[in-house]
C-alpha cells in the first residue's frame, strides 16, 4: 500500500517543529488513497490540517474522558469532519465505524494514528512523543488514538445524535476492555465449578462438555463483551430469571433502574434444564463488529436438581473459532460423531467424510445448540439432494423462540440475488417475521448454503416445513424451470428449445402458453400455423401466426386481417431459433371485431 512520504509533509510549517513531527506520524499511518488526493501538496495540507486541529482538541483531556468534536462542511470542503481523542484500546476503530453507520452517516476517509503523549495530573497536554513506540510508551506517557473521520455531509441538527452514539460506543469499549480479563476468569471459574461439582440430575457427559467448552472459549476462541448472573425469582407467578445487582461486567456492567425479569429457554419453569445454550443475542452490540453477538447461558442447578439461576455471557467467536475443526470443539465433537454413527457410517468412510463436510459448513452458532438428531437429518438430507433444480430447507427454532434459523441448500448455479430476495419474501410472510438477516456460503461444493435468520414473536406458531420448502422451491424457479416442469420427463426435447427463446418473449408469455408455442414450433414445416384464440380474463381476441424460415412484414399481414373485418390493436413479433438452427417467427396480434 502506498504511503505519503515524510518529506512531503515536513515542509509546510517549519516554524513549529512539533507540528511537523506530528504530521510525519500521521503520514506513516495514512495511505495515500485515504487522503483523497493524488496531489502531494494537497495531501500534505490535509495531514497538516488534521494534525493541527487534533492537537488543539487534545490540549486538555481528563483521564478516561474521550474528546469528540464534529464540524460541518467548511468553505471549500464537502465533508463533515469528526475528530476523536481517547486512550488506545482494542476494538476501537471498528466500533466507531459501526456506530457511525448506525446513525446513517457514510464514511469517506479515516485517519487514526496512535500518538504517545505526556499529560499533567490535571490532564493538560505537556508533550507529544511522535517518535515513541505506542506498544511501549516511556514512563509517565500513554498511548492515545487521535481519529479523524470525514463523512458525507451530515445534517447539523443530527450532529448531537451522532456525538451521543459515539460517546456510548467509547464507553462500552472501555468497559469491555477493562473487564475482559475478569469475564474470562469468571468463565474459567464456572468451568472449574462444573468439573468439581457436577449438577444434580444432569448427565455427567453434558456437564463435562459444558466445562470443557467454557475452557475452550476462554482460550482465545471467544471475545467476551459482557457478563451477568441471574437468579430465579420464584415469587413471580411463573419462575423467571432476574439479574443480580452488581454482577454485571463489560456491556452488562450497568444495572438497570428497575428489575427486569428474563425468561429462560428451559428449566426455570421446573422442566428439564438445558445446561448450556449458545445462541444469538437479542440486540446488536456497540463493541467490535456490527453484528448480533453470541449469547452463552450456563444453567445453575442446586443439589436437588432445581434451576436456581444462570451465568450469562455475551461475546463473539474469534477467527480461530470460526475456522476450528468441528472435531476439535468440545461438546460439538461428541454430537458430530454421534450423528455420523447414527447414519451407520464410519467417520473415515467416504459417506462419513461427506457428512462431516456438510456439518462443518454449518453456521457456528447453530452447532452449539443443534442436537445429534438434527445434525444427522440435515447431513443426510443434503447428501440426498441430487435433482438439479431442487432445494432442501431445514428450519429450527432458537431455544428462546425469538427467531427461526432456516438453512436452505440449493444447487450453486441456482443461487442468485433474485432467488435470495424471492426466498426472503416467502420466509417473512410465512413465518410472520418482522426482520430477516442472511449469510451465504458458496464454496467448492456443488451446493450453496443460505442461512436465513427470521426474527419472530415468541408466540408465533411452528411452520409446516414441507409446505414452506415447496413455496421456496417455487419462488426460485426461473421461467425456463417452469416450462421444463410442465413439460415433464416425457418431453425432455423441450429443454433444447429454451436456448433459442428471446428474453422479451419470456417477459410477455407465461410458461403454460410458452410450452404449447414451443411444441408448435417444433412441428413447424414450410406451411404456416394459424391460431385464433379468445382470452376471457383479458377480454381479448388474439390471432397468432407461426412461420419457419423468412419473416413477413406487418404491411403484408394487415390487409388480410382488415379484409376479415377486424381491427388490429397491437402486434408482438418474436424470433425463436430451433435447435436445428432454423429461424422461426411468432406474430401475436390483438384484434377487435369491426361491428360496422
Amino acid at each position: 500500500m502506498s504511503q505519503t512520504s515524510d518529506e512531503t509533509v515536513a515542509a509546510p510549517d517549519t516554524d513549529d517543529p512539533g507540528l511537523a513531527e506530528l504530521c510525519r506520524l500521521y503520514a506513516r499511518h495514512a495511505p495515500a488513497e485515504a487522503l483523497g488526493s493524488d496531489d502531494p501538496a494537497e495531501a500534505a495540507a490535509t495531514l497538516m490540517a488534521a494534525a493541527r486541529t487534533h492537537r488543539s482538541l487534545a490540549a486538555w483531556r481528563a483521564p478516561g474522558d474521550p474528546l469528540i468534536e464534529i464540524r460541518g462542511p467548511a468553505a471549500g470542503t464537502a465533508a463533515t469532519v469528526v475528530e476523536i481523542v481517547t486512550e488506545d484500546m482494542p476494538f476501537l476503530v471498528e466500533s466507531v465505524l459501526a456506530g457511525v453507520g448506525r446513525i446513517g452517516a457514510r464514511v469517506r476517509r479515516v485517519i487514526h494514528p496512535i500518538v504517545v503523549v505526556r499529560r499533567t495530573v490535571s490532564g493538560e497536554l505537556a508533550e507529544v512523543l511522535a517518535s515513541a513506540a505506542p506498544d511501549g510508551p516511556p514512563p509517565g506517557a500513554l498511548a492515545e488514538v487521535w481519529m479523524r473521520l470525514e463523512l458525507d455531509p451530515f445534517p447539523d441538527d443530527e450532529a448531537e445524535d451522532l456525538a451521543a452514539e459515539l460517546r456510548q460506543v467509547l464507553s462500552d469499549v472501555r468497559e469491555v476492555v477493562e473487564d475482559r480479563d475478569r469475564m474470562a476468569a469468571v468463565a474459567l471459574g464456572v468451568a472449574a465449578d462444573l468439573a468439581a461439582r457436577p449438577a444434580a440430575g444432569l448427565p455427567a457427559t453434558e456437564v463435562l462438555d459444558a466445562a470443557r467448552l467454557l475452557e475452550w472459549l476462554a482460550d482465545g476462541h471467544f471475545t467476551f463483551l459482557g457478563y451477568r448472573r441471574y437468579d430465579v425469582d420464584r415469587n413471580a407467578e411463573q419462575p423467571q430469571l432476574q439479574g443480580v445487582l452488581a454482577s454485571g461486567l463489560g456491556v452488562l456492567r450497568r444495572d438497570e433502574p428497575t428489575s427486569r425479569t428474563v425468561p429462560r429457554a428451559s428449566g426455570a419453569d421446573g422442566g428439564v434444564p438445558r445446561l448450556l445454550v449458545l445462541t444469538r443475542a437479542g440486540a446488536p452490540s456497540r463493541v467490535f463488529r456490527p453484528v448480533y453477538p453470541h449469547h452463552l447461558g450456563i444453567t445453575i442447578v442446586d443439589a436437588e436438581g432445581r434451576v436456581t439461576g444462570e451465568h450469562r455471557f455475551l461475546g463473539v467467536l474469534t477467527v480461530a473459532a470460526l475456522h476450528e475443526s468441528v472435531l476439535d470443539i468440545p461438546a460439538v465433537e461428541r454430537r458430530v460423531r454421534a450423528a455420523i454413527h447414527r447414519a451407520g457410517f464410519p467417520l473415515e468412510s467416504y459417506s462419513g467424510q461427506r457428512m462431516l463436510e456438510v456439518i462443518s459448513e454449518y453456521p457456528r452458532e447453530e452447532l452449539f445448540w443443534a442436537d445429534e438428531e438434527s445434525l444427522h437429518d440435515t447431513a443426510v438430507g443434503v447428501l440426498t439432494l441430487t435433482q438439479p433444480r431442487r432445494l432442501r430447507l431445514f428450519v429450527r427454532r432458537e431455544p428462546y423462540r425469538r427467531f427461526f434459523s432456516c438453512l436452505v441448500y440449493l444447487p450453486r448455479d441456482r443461487y442468485t440475488t433474485r432467488a435470495r430476495l424471492a426466498m426472503q419474501k416467502v420466509l417473512l410472510h410465512e413465518l410472520d417475521g418482522w426482520r430477516i438477516d442472511h449469510t451465504v456460503r458458496v464454496g467448492e461444493s456443488s451446493l450453496a448454503l443460505v442461512h436465513f435468520t427470521v426474527q419472530v414473536d415468541p408466540a408465533a406458531p411452528e411452520p409446516d416445513q414441507v409446505r414452506l420448502q415447496g413455496q421456496l422451491a417455487a419462488a426460485i424457479l426461473t421461467w425456463d424451470d417452469w416450462v421444463l416442469d410442465m413439460a415433464g420427463s416425457g418431453d425432455d426435447e423441450i429443454a433444447d428449445f429454451l436456448a433459442g427463446v428471446p428474453e422479451g418473449y419470456k417477459d410477455d408469455i407465461d410458461p403454460v402458453r410458452a410450452l404449447a408455442d414451443l411444441r408448435r414450433i417444433r412441428e413447424l414445416g414450410d406451411e404456416p400455423d394459424l391460431r385464433l384464440s379468445f382470452e376471457p380474463e383479458a377480454g381479448e381476441l388474439r390471432f397468432r401466426l407461426f412461420l419457419a424460415g423468412e419473416p413477413i412484414t406487418l404491411s403484408a399481414v394487415l390487409p388480410v386481417l382488415q379484409s376479415l373485418g377486424v381491427e388490429v390493436l397491437d402486434e408482438r413479433p418474436y424470433e425463436i431459433v430451433r435447435p436445428d438452427g432454423r429461424r422461426c417467427w411468432l406474430y401475436d396480434f390483438g384484434l377487435r371485431i369491426d361491428e360496422a
